[in-house]
């Protein structure tokens, strides 16, 4: 895979690599595959059904690692402001001791100025995902706190979804009045219109309507898939991230995983696009990114316990997922 060069926006076309298996059926053929020092493998005629919901994230987990093996390190990725609002302060505080629960760490990541613009914004998110990724990281978790970054997202997403702003707020939003909710549609159209002239463009489209949130969302997940590293997506800032990394990088959208979309339109329309539902809908909300946090901890879970010699699930047989 060829890393992008220094002068580059890291949203210049690339070619990323796909994880070695995009499907269920290649993933269980190469299953059956025995490996010298591989994990315990699973008899999937009589055993693969009893992962249940988890069986999808234990698949994507070992086409984008090459095993399943537990996560070494997960960093759950948060990017607000240096001064956050104190409501924000409130929920970092809460994501955090859920985090410290579920032994994931989460990092806080002052944005860039506002005035920096897109590929500045870009730059900042690819830095962040090295210094994880070179620190150890092999599960990665971006996700929302509060809705400093809603309208933008929105208005992304409706633009490169080709849906109106009714659409991507949806008829009922929680907490909204009516009054409210009209307001919002007003901002997400005004929005759109601003920033339909650079909807072929990544980089001004960020300038033009996003926020330094979004724009280092979308340089980190681009970064990552670059650096062949999984990334649980959760909320609709990363959505909007997602989708405009997508133009840019095509195969990068097989190194993320969707953790929820439920509770949000606009989120699932994005879903919808990238062909990327999630994967196990926990219908938890955003805040926090807690869906992702408890799916991260579900895979740990059960990659522990598949690599458990003697739990039924294993057999004495070690599989790799061949890179």
């Amino acid at each position: 895979m060829t890393e992008p060069d220094a002068s580059e926006s890291p949203l210049s076309p690339v070619n990323i690599d796909s994880p070695a298996v995009g499907n269920r059926e290649q993933f269980l053929q190469f299953s059956r595959q025995r490996a010298q020092d591989g994990p315990p493998r699973i008899d999937r005629g009589r055993h693969f059904a009893s992962l249940g919901v988890t069986a999808p994230v234990v698949e994507w987990w070992a086409t984008t690692r090459g095993h399943w093996h537990p996560p070494h390190r997960i960093v759950s990725c948060l990017f607000l402001p240096p001064q956050p609002a104190t409501h924000e302060t409130a929920l970092i505080a809460e994501g955090a001791r859920l985090a410290d629960h579920l032994s994931i760490t989460q990092r806080v990541i002052p944005t860039m100025p506002s005035a920096s613009g897109g590929d500045e914004w870009l730059r900042h998110g690819a830095a962040v995902a090295d210094e994880e990724i070179d620190s150890g990281a092999d599960l990665l978790i971006v996700g929302d706190i509060g809705n400093r970054d809603a309208n933008a997202a929105a208005a992304i997403i409706a633009l490169l979804t080709q849906s109106n702003a009714a659409e991507v707020l949806g008829e009922q939003v929680v907490g909204l009045t009516d009054d409210e909710w009209v307001r919002a549609c007003v901002e997400i159209r005004d929005a759109m219109a601003q920033g339909r002239p650079d909807r072929g463009n990544g980089t001004h489209l960020l300038s033009s309507i996003g926020t330094p949130a979004i724009g280092a969302l979308t340089g980190f997940i681009v970064q990552a898939a670059r650096r062949r590293t999984g990334v649980l997506i959760d909320g609709p800032a990363g959505m909007a991230a997602a989708l405009i990394a997508h133009r840019a990088a095509i195969r990068a959208r097989h190194w993320w995983l969707v953790t929820d979309s439920a509770d949000d339109a606009g989120a699932r329309k994005a879903a919808e696009r990238l062909g990327l539902p999630p994967m196990i809908p926990l219908g938890m909300g955003f805040s926090e990114a807690r869906g992702a946090l408890f799916t991260a901890a579900l895979l740990t879970a059960v990659t522990s316990m598949l690599n458990d010699p003697e739990h039924p699930l294993a057999s004495p047989e070690g599989t790799t997922v061949r890179q």
